[in-house]
């Protein structure tokens, strides 16, 4: 799932992206670990604001990626959806 947060610091903002290919690495059998989440620190609101502007697009996509997990758990189900 696509994120995007702001959180207001001491110096100016935080965002802090989550990056989808990287969720997308770590789903692959064997992979390291490593964490999606990318901070950035802006100085004031409308520099956090047009950073969100670019990258929107790519943080939040249209089509919701299905994890390994929720194929698993719909594979499963479909089966004793059957037996019903």
């Amino acid at each position: 799932m696509g994120c995007i947060r702001i959180e207001r610091a001491q110096n100016g903002y935080t965002v802090t992206v989550r990056d989808p290919k990287i969720m997308l690495e770590n789903e692959k059998p064997n992979s390291k670990w490593r964490d999606a989440d990318r901070e950035f620190i802006f100085d004031d609101l409308a520099k956090a604001e047009r950073f969100i502007e670019k990258v929107a697009d790519v943080a939040l996509p249209k089509e919701e990626h299905t994890s390994s997990f929720d194929k698993a758990f719909a594979e499963a189900t479909a089966a004793t959806d059957k037996e019903d």
